[in-house]
């Protein structure tokens, strides 16, 4: 009776707070997500330092290291030529590892997605499908899209440098740093918006495959014609989700701060286990969130089509 009670679509509007406590209350949940993301990103993870060890030697990590000490952001002119001069000198020793890892993550984060995420929702609600071709082409396209925005976000790093930094120097004039930052914070938080608007949409498309068993055309197709109110909620979970990776990400960097003042006493073993479990407690927390995410979508799923069977029903 209490696991048809949790299955049972919620009475009225299904709250972000609501899913936490849900996912809360059921921490294998939030376990299968986190060990099938450690299960294959460790290992590639360990594999690609390897090799960056390997191709870089000492001469590549001495030159890397001289570049880096070298940046400042009150001659940021000349950290640009520094960082430009680095990677030229640097890229055609990772030509090699980016052209084998890219290929094998594209394939292996959609797989192994598919066959964790499957796993944990229909242990959240067995009446789900099981459809993991559809949820790992799903993921791939999700990929598509996230790499998409991030390629618009570093050209828009490219875009405030050239604005700030290399128009005023190119007229014999200082950098301007304050329009530097503001430029590069407001096109930041209009791509924020712009991901949380849109990508509600791959987003609930497994969940819709799963619950009515459908393909992947059909499944975004019935994403896009979402009823309006169910497309704001998503709207809404997304940015609220958006909201706690920035908040967790703060609490990383504040938690990651707090021994420095001591560190004149502390040891740098200490500070290493220290920043090591920030690490791992910043990994838990944001698991957790997805987890959080994909209930709380599910829940309006589910209402959703509770509201509009009643409404057919009257």
């Amino acid at each position: 009776m209490v696991e048809g009670s949790q299955q049972s679509p919620p009475a009225g509007r299904p709250s972000f707070v609501q899913s936490m406590v849900v996912v809360w209350r059921r921490p294998s949940l939030t376990a299968i997500e986190v060990g099938w993301r450690w299960m294959l990103c460790a290992p590639l993870l360990l594999l690609c330092w390897r090799c960056v060890n390997v191709a870089l030697g000492e001469q590549g990590f001495a030159i890397l290291s001289n570049g880096l000490s070298s940046l400042s952001v009150f001659r940021l002119l000349e950290s640009m030529a520094t960082m430009h001069e680095v990677f030229r000198i640097l890229w055609p020793r990772f030509v090699p590892i980016v052209s084998f890892f890219v290929p094998v993550f594209l394939l292996a984060w959609p797989l192994v997605a598919s066959i964790g995420r499957t796993f944990w929702l229909r242990r959240y609600d067995p009446t789900l499908k099981a459809r993991r071709p559809t949820f790992g082409l799903l993921m791939l396209l999700k990929l598509s899209k996230l790499a998409a925005m991030l390629g618009t976000w570093v050209g828009c790093w490219v875009l405030a440098l050239r604005v700030a930094v290399t128009a005023p120097v190119a007229r014999h004039e200082e950098p301007n740093l304050v329009l530097l930052a503001a430029m590069i914070i407001g096109l930041t938080l209009l791509l924020f918006v712009v991901w949380s608007v849109s990508s509600w949409v791959l987003q609930l498309a497994p969940l819709i495959a799963m619950t009515r068993d459908v393909s992947v055309r059909k499944s975004i197709a019935m994403a896009m014609r979402a009823p309006k109110a169910l497309r704001s909620q998503l709207i809404e979970i997304n940015l609220v989700m958006g909201i706690a990776k920035v908040a967790l990400l703060v609490l990383a960097i504040v938690f990651s701060a707090c021994p420095l003042p001591f560190s004149s006493v502390e040891t740098q073993e200490f500070l290493t286990c220290w920043w090591i479990g920030v690490g791992v407690w910043w990994l838990l927390a944001s698991d957790y969130f997805h987890v959080v995410r994909n209930v709380a979508m599910l829940r309006l799923l589910r209402a959703s089509d509770a509201a509009a069977e009643a409404k057919l029903r009257a």
